[in-house]
């Protein structure tokens, strides 16, 4: 028997349906047009208005051909924003489209095509995600034999995008000759965004022709569905700036995440991390990260930081989320703390005629004198308690942050008050 498998089809450019438009708003506009609420017939100055009332307070409607908006959005003025066509470019950009096959066309009777099985189906997952029904089977019934002698086309239309438009299969199994079971396979395609997709895939088994001038009988199939794409958890930075000084240790960086109310909870709150920044510590306690970056030479440092969480939905379906954070790790050149421009090892402390001594300290890694080496020149007088300080607790940290080098003391000559 001939078979062929033809690419997926929804809607026709210039001939858009209603869900399909009132989907693109949703998409593009979710504050305004939030979920996908039935769609209701609303009579108005004697014209037939298909609309759409949103929680938000707004509606869009449809009516000879024309979009129509009213709500806050519009200040409450009933607003016409042009021809349903106008959309066509925008609509199919995001949705796809493609042609839309009759139902008028010439009905093959010989052969009856059997709805699959376990339809319809309602799922939801979050953004990347895919729909997990792809494969419908059902039963062929009648004179099969003269089926045999016609190419067979299998055509689905997709109105909400669910499945790519390649990779599909169509294959018969158990078969005599008056009955088999078909096989149609489907391939999903990720779904990115956030709203609700409802409506009905069309399954045409047409003869001879891909325009499908003639379809067998009962056919097409209607598989109705429900698929919401969550919004599942978020992170309230996605990029951190920090700015210090050689030689300070920065203050800790918090990172917090919230779930929307169709994750019933999260867990396995964690962060993967490159190896271009260094950090002193870290703690995860779901839903929230905290984080201190550590001690590194003057210079600006950047890095991809990748959030990650697991999420159980309320449908009780289970999902990963990951999310980048961009650093920017800015460290600048510091008068008190300083790299020294040359590399000294002269192991000598003076103190000069007026009491004042001035000493030099090095970092110096894996003892590679000649350019492994994180430093600074430093004054300090007896009674600088708080300069004294602070150099005693950068050495401690250093000392802790480069555990194979030395830190040693070059003579810097005296200087006077």
């Amino acid at each position: 028997m001939a078979r062929a498998a033809l690419p997926l089809r929804a809607a026709l450019p210039g001939q858009l349906d209603t869900e399909k438009l009132f989907r693109w708003a949703q998409l593009t506009y979710p504050a305004l047009f939030p979920d996908s609420p039935p769609i209701i017939t609303v009579p108005y100055a004697g014209t037939i208005f298909s609309v759409r009332p949103y929680a938000s307070g707004n509606y869009l409607g449809v009516a000879d051909g024309r979009l129509y908006g009213l709500g806050p959005f519009t200040s409450g003025q009933l607003t016409d924003f042009g021809a349903v066509n106008d959309f066509a470019a925008p609509v199919c950009a995001l949705l796809g489209c493609g042609d839309t096959l009759p139902d008028t066309s010439a009905v093959y009777d010989q052969v009856q095509v059997g709805a699959p099985g376990n339809t319809p189906f309602i799922e939801m997952m979050l953004p990347g995600g895919k729909v997990i029904r792809t494969s419908y089977s059902g039963r062929l019934s009648g004179n099969l034999l003269d089926l045999a002698s016609h190419a067979i086309y299998v055509i689905v239309e997709d109105p909400s995008g669910l499945f790519e438009s390649t990779g599909m299969t169509f294959a018969l199994r158990q078969v005599s000759d008056s009955s088999a079971i078909y096989d149609l396979r489907l391939v999903a395609k990720p779904m990115q965004h956030v709203g609700r997709y409802t409506g009905n895939l069309r399954i045409f088994v047409c003869l001879d022709s891909p325009e499908c001038h003639t379809r067998v009988q009962g056919t097409p199939v209607v598989i109705p569905y429900d698929v919401t794409v969550a919004d599942g958890c978020t992170i309230d930075r996605d990029r951190l700036e920090v700015t210090v000084p050689f030689g300070t240790t920065p203050a800790p960086e918090f990172i917090h995440g919230t779930c929307s109310s169709q994750v019933r909870s999260s867990s396995n709150w964690s962060f993967v991390r490159g190896s271009e920044l260094p950090f002193a510590s870290s703690r995860v306690g779901s839903p929230n990260i905290a984080f201190t970056l550590g001690l590194v030479r003057p210079g600006i440092y950047r890095e991809t930081m990748l959030v990650r969480n697991d999420v159980l939905l309320v449908n009780g379906s289970l999902g990963g989320e990951v999310r980048p954070v961009e650093i920017i790790y800015t460290v600048l050149a510091n008068d008190l703390l300083a790299a020294p421009v040359r590399t000294d090892m002269s192991d000598s402390m003076q103190q000069g005629a007026d009491s004042f001594l001035l000493q030099r300290f090095q970092v110096v890694l894996a003892g590679d004198y000649e350019s492994s080496f994180v430093g600074f020149d430093y004054l300090t007088h007896p009674s600088a308690e708080t300069d004294a300080l602070l150099l005693a607790n950068w050495l401690t940290v250093s000392n802790a942050f480069f555990p194979f080098g030395i830190v040693t003391s070059v003579d810097a000559g005296p200087r006077p008050c």
